[in-house]
């Protein structure tokens, strides 16, 4: 990668860690039925692969207690990311759940709410993708799903 790719590759990351940071912001704010107790986490998080390719995660993380005292809760991960790889690469926009009992029709452990993904792109499509998923996870009128009470 050119050095002028780069510097635009992390300046594309950092607009939409910007805008998937305000949009959870937002929704801490503004979300009915998740609890009183909320914890919101923003991290950036790069992981080289054995094949050299290089993930690149931009995690906002909900964390809801199940109970006062927080010994079970629900992680909710806002996530966009992408994989850049030699030739190619992948871009993945999700609403990952991880929870430490049933909700609704969600089974404890691990599941996917909303999901969006490339595969294949080269470094601008990937970046595109991401943009515009971005917006689109922006524009879910309710992203917790099942997790919030009027659902249950």
């Amino acid at each position: 990668m050119a050095h002028d790719d780069v510097l635009t590759f992390l300046r594309e990351l950092d607009r939409l860690h910007d805008r998937l940071g305000r949009h959870t912001s937002e929704l801490l704010l503004h979300t009915d039925g998740l609890g009183d107790d909320r914890e919101l986490l923003h991290e950036l998080r790069t992981d080289r692969r054995d094949d050299d390719a290089v993930r690149v995660t931009l995690l906002h993380r909900f964390v809801v207690p199940l109970a006062p005292g927080g010994e079970g809760t629900h992680e909710v991960d806002f996530t966009a990311a992408v994989t850049v790889a030699e030739g190619s690469c992948a871009a993945r926009v999700a609403v990952d759940v991880h929870l430490d009992a049933p909700v609704a029709a969600l089974p404890e452990g691990p599941s996917v709410l909303w999901e969006r993904r490339a595969d294949g792109v080269d470094l601008d499509g990937a970046l595109r993708f991401l943009a515009s998923a971005v917006e689109e996870l922006h524009g879910l009128e309710d992203p917790f799903g099942p997790l919030t009470t009027h659902h249950q």
